[in-house]
């Protein structure tokens, strides 16, 4: 990992991360010193405990709301693939865009194509030499459709954010962070509004009885972030679950710039380390944490149709991430120590 770490620290050129990144201008795909300008600032800026943790007050309303929905549902197959997936988006939507964000929806339409993208390869990234390749390339009017539609909402939310400044209501966001960081210009490399944008598309692309028992603790509608520091066993099954089923296996490409022998195996760390590490693992973790505490908590789950846990297809397919082939369709019941 030491040996290495440079060598295997770029990249491979992917067409459509070049068309949906403003030419690798996000904080995954980008190169050289730029990369390392745009990884400092979400490490220090964007992506920081201090930062995450101000976002504590969104994840519980967001997840509260989730559970309440899930009470409305009670007895009743739910999709919870579904519901998690809104949730997230709903979680990254207001952290990243803010409170006013008014294209929402229309933003949340487009993801699933962008993350496909992302997670697909065509035979201009195995030939990026051979020119003519990008004219006849298949998935190019989607790219490019998908590319349209989002920036004009991106340019939207960011003059929405300039107009808030002009007035002096400035929102703790990540637009509003990246703005504040274009207006002092502090860094060597001035950060575009095309930057910005592809920071904030890259940013936008599974125990129960301990866990209960440990919930059962302490007093109170919700779990919330001081609760979940208690909860010991519910971190072992986090780590567990990442083992037995890490969403990003292989982590993202990336392109050995020099010949060299690699021998053994890495240990796990799902989130990658020095320069291949993930900087939105606090995000993510706090994220899971208080999404899977509150769902145990309050609920006990069951399989429908008289279905046993052997029956559950764990089948998965790989795209941008590693996920299940079929949706995971629970029944909630309600804890009375929960309500």
């Amino acid at each position: 990992m030491k040996t290495h770490d440079s060598i295997f620290a770029v990249r491979p050129f992917l067409y459509a991360a070049m068309r949906i990144t403003y030419n690798f201008q996000d904080m995954v795909f980008s190169r050289g010193d730029y990369s390392r300008q745009i990884r400092k600032i979400c490490v220090l800026e964007l992506l920081s405990q201090k930062r995450v943790q101000s976002f504590r007050t969104i994840r519980e309303e967001e997840v509260h709301h989730l559970v309440e929905t899930i009470k409305s549902k009670s007895g009743l197959a739910i999709n919870l693939k579904n519901l998690l997936y809104s949730l997230s988006l709903s979680i990254l939507s207001r952290t990243a865009f803010g409170a006013r964000f008014k294209q929402q929806d229309a933003f949340k339409k487009l993801l699933p194509g962008i993350v496909e993208l992302f997670g697909g390869i065509s035979v201009v990234d195995v030939y990026p030499s051979i020119k003519f390749l990008h004219l006849i390339n298949v998935v190019r009017p989607k790219q490019r459709r998908l590319h349209r539609e989002a920036d004009g909402i991106l340019e939207s939310v960011i003059q929405e954010h300039k107009a808030a400044m002009k007035q002096e209501n400035e929102v703790d966001d990540f637009v509003q962070v990246l703005l504040d960081i274009q207006d002092r210009g502090d860094f060597e490399i001035p950060l575009s509004t095309s930057g910005i944008k592809a920071i904030l598309m890259k940013s936008s692309s599974d125990a129960k009885g301990t866990s209960r028992g440990e919930a059962s603790l302490w007093g109170g509608e919700d779990v919330n972030k001081s609760a979940i520091f208690k909860l010991k066993y519910l971190n072992l099954v986090i780590k567990e679950t990442l083992w037995l089923h890490p969403p990003a296996p292989l982590l993202l490409p990336r392109e050995c710039q020099e010949s060299c022998e690699v021998m053994g195996y890495f240990e796990l760390i799902p989130f990658g380390a020095r320069k291949r590490m993930c900087p939105g693992m606090s995000y993510g973790i706090a994220n899971v944490e208080l999404i899977l505490a509150n769902l145990l908590y309050h609920f006990d789950w069951k399989l429908p149709n008289g279905m046993e846990p052997r029956d559950l297809d764990m089948a998965e397919i790989f795209g941008a991430s590693l996920r299940r082939k079929h949706d995971l369709c629970l029944v909630p019941l309600p804890c009375q120590f929960g309500t």
